[in-house]
């Protein structure tokens, strides 16, 4: 019986080992060292995933509310409670581009869309009676409660009749839209330098969802108080005309200053109420009450 070896050349047998050799030869002799030294700074790891979290759902950001929106629309979303750094909602509005405001005593209080009036404006997609009439007077409304405002700038049938020029729908927070429990609680204080006085601008809020053998229920509370004095200057004429004996003087029969000083204070509450008995179904229960007092006084030097 023949050996399995036999008859095969010495050669082949002894080119593996010679090739080991001189492959160990270089590696002692540091030719693969830069290989080696590769290999232990470079070890293989695992795939890691990066995620990217926003504060708010894809949904509600601005840019995707503009781009799934049939109508020329403009949003501005708050990214955290009580983050629009304004007094009222009319203040706020203003940062959409296409919205003008007529000031009066430093604050905000008309607004028009591409200079035009005959606005609609709505509080959560539902028309608001008001004592002013049938809209909101967005002034009266601190922006701390907000969650978003949607810019209308276009009809369609869907949106309630009467915005000639535009309408404008204040969001305000519930509590599905936040994961679980939320407390936020923001206080400032504004320095007016020209009516001498610091201002207190504080605002809360109070929000919870429960997973129940009914569905998951929801409850949010906010308050809101804003207070500040203001103090504003005039200076009025009007125009020049003839005067005197046979009009030889020409100028302004009237010219004044006026001195005008007050204090506005802003107090609002909304609570709203969620349930979800499914994925398709949902009910839900809101209100909101604002009150605004203005007190002020304007002096006449003619």
């Amino acid at each position: 019986m023949k050996h399995p070896h036999q008859g095969a050349r010495p050669t082949d047998l002894q080119q593996p080992f010679s090739l080991k050799v001189m492959i160990a030869a270089l590696a002692g002799a540091g030719v693969f060292g830069g290989a080696g030294a590769f290999a232990q700074e470079a070890p293989a790891t695992e795939p890691q995933a990066i995620v990217v979290t926003g504060v708010r759902a894809s949904a509600q950001s601005a840019e995707k509310i503009k781009k799934d929106s049939d109508q020329i629309v403009d949003s501005i979303v708050a990214d955290d409670i009580g983050k629009f750094p304004d007094n009222n909602v009319a203040d706020t509005v203003a940062r959409v581009p296409g919205v003008q405001v007529l000031r009066t005593t430093s604050e905000a209080n008309t607004v028009l869309i591409h200079g035009l009036p005959g606005i609609e404006t709505l509080l959560n997609g539902r028309d608001y009676f008001t004592t002013f009439g049938r809209f909101v007077q967005l002034a009266d409304i601190p922006s701390a409660m907000l969650q978003r405002i949607d810019v209308y700038k276009s009809q369609s049938a869907d949106l309630i009749e009467g915005g000639i020029a535009g309408t404008i729908d204040i969001r305000t927070n519930r509590p599905f839209d936040f994961k679980g429990f939320k407390a936020v609680v923001n206080a400032e204080m504004d320095n007016e330098d020209k009516a001498r006085s610091n201002d207190p601008n504080v605002s809360t809020m109070i929000s919870n969802r429960w997973k129940t053998p009914i569905g998951d229920i929801g409850a949010l509370f906010g308050l809101s108080y804003v207070k500040n004095k203001f103090h504003e200057e005039r200076a009025f004429d009007v125009a020049p005309t003839p005067n005197g004996p046979n009009g030889s003087v020409v100028g302004p029969f009237v010219m004044g200053i006026e001195d005008i000083g007050g204090t506005r204070t802003r107090t609002a509450e909304n609570i709203a109420l969620q349930w979800r008995p499914n994925s398709d179904l949902q009910f839900f229960a809101e209100g909101m009450s604002s009150h605004y007092l203005n007190k002020s006084e304007t002096d006449f030097f003619v």
